[in-house]
């Protein structure tokens, strides 16, 4: 199955000194809530404070060098060929999708494509060119439709046919002789 690419999403990746940054910036954003604590209480609270410092000190480190972790090894790729879209989502998931198993396709913040399926939402984080892979993941959506809408055409009866029937129906008593000219003009246009 030989499948045309139409686009690769293009990824906003961190540089591994990632960690180390978002490290930095949540020791100074909790140094900065420690400093509130301490001298923000009574000169009588002020053992409390400090404790409570520490506290949210170290659960600060722990909560951005998470977050530093998760965001360098987030490797994303979003391939969209003319009959499906493949790719690797958060922690290396692997999305396979056909074009007919897709529901919907939107964008989001943090360059955030999200595809939606039957089975749920996939999201795609950083890409740059978000809106051009919305567009075209769009367009072979609605192209799908269509065929599919096509393809499902309910087929012509023809008028002799249609006077076959309506001559069986006679012939079982269903209708009457009446009801079976009356119908003969309508289809015949007499």
């Amino acid at each position: 199955m030989n499948e045309k690419i139409l686009i690769r999403g293009k990824f906003s990746h961190l540089q591994p000194h990632a960690l180390f940054c978002f490290s930095i910036a949540g020791i100074a954003l909790v140094v900065c809530f420690a400093i509130a604590t301490i001298f923000g209480g009574s000169p009588s609270w002020a053992f409390e404070g400090i404790a409570y410092g520490y506290y949210w000190f170290f659960i600060g480190i722990i909560v951005f060098f998470v977050l530093g972790l998760i965001f360098t090894v987030m490797n994303f790729e979003l391939i969209v060929t003319d009959g499906r879209v493949v790719g690797k989502t958060s922690f290396g998931k692997r999305v396979d999708l056909p074009i007919s198993q897709i529901s919907g396709v939107g964008t989001g913040m943090f360059n955030r494509v999200s595809i939606s399926t039957s089975s749920g939402l996939i999201s795609f984080y950083g890409v740059i060119n978000q809106n051009e892979v919305f567009a075209i993941i769009s367009k072979l959506l609605l192209k799908y439709q269509e065929e599919t809408k096509l393809s499902f055409k309910v087929p012509e009866i023809s008028i002799t046919d249609e006077l076959k029937r309506f001559k069986d129906l006679l012939d079982l008593g269903i209708i009457n002789q009446e009801e079976f000219d009356t119908k003969k003009k309508q289809l015949l246009d007499l």
